[in-house]
């Protein structure tokens, strides 16, 4: 792993394939909305402070991701330099949707990342998911499930135009769960769930 200050205001982190293994991160799944990627990248910019004297807030940054040939991936992390007329900095965008460098995704690949998994341990937490994405105009597909440990899920898909947001900007979603691997939960869901609802569950669900 390399930490790499470019300016008082951004950041470089190479982090190698064994780097990725060690903290547990794959470059198709890496998502703001999942908790375990916000902690990685908070004891990330932790040693990056200690190493480097980068200093930053992860409530006001802008982060880029990029993978690389080997399963390593690259961070390029921005905070705000510009004041506004009342001397504060200006806000940025939290760790958008991550950027993918390179060849065009295959028509496979592009039906994995249109499509994502969330998992909740309460019924009141997937409740409260989807009256959040109602009240944004969430457009897309959805379906509902629970397993045998009371784990409940919510499959979105078909984030549609003319909605700028992608899934992986629907940041509150890691509120309130966990974003699961989608290759890993498609034989999961059909094994070891119980669907509750086939279709428009975001709607169903709100007005529970």
């Amino acid at each position: 792993m390399d930490l790499i200050k470019i300016s008082d205001t951004k950041l470089k982190i190479m982090l190698t394939a064994s780097d990725m293994t060690y903290y547990d991160l794959h470059n198709e799944t890496i998502s703001i909305a999942d908790r375990h990627v916000r902690s990685v990248l908070k004891r990330l910019l932790e040693d990056a402070k200690e190493q480097t004297g980068f200093d930053s807030d992860i409530s006001h940054l802008y982060v880029q991701m990029y993978p690389c040939v080997g399963g390593g991936c690259e961070l390029f992390i921005s905070k705000p330099d510009t004041p506004t007329a009342d001397g504060e900095p200006c806000p940025m965008p939290v760790l958008p949707a991550v950027s993918k460098q390179g060849r065009a995704l295959r028509t496979s690949e592009r039906n994995v990342f249109d499509t994502c998994t969330y998992s909740f341990a309460r019924l009141e937490d997937l409740i409260a998911v989807c009256r959040r994405l109602e009240s944004v105009g969430f457009c897309g597909q959805s379906c509902a499930y629970v397993d045998f440990k009371h784990t409940y899920f919510l499959v979105l898909s078909g984030f549609c135009a003319p909605s700028l947001y992608s899934p992986d900007e629907y940041c509150f979603l890691g509120e309130y769960g966990d974003r699961e691997s989608p290759r890993a939960m498609q034989g999961y869901l059909c094994e070891y769930c119980r669907m509750i609802c086939a279709e428009n569950a975001v709607r169903t669900l709100m007005r529970l």
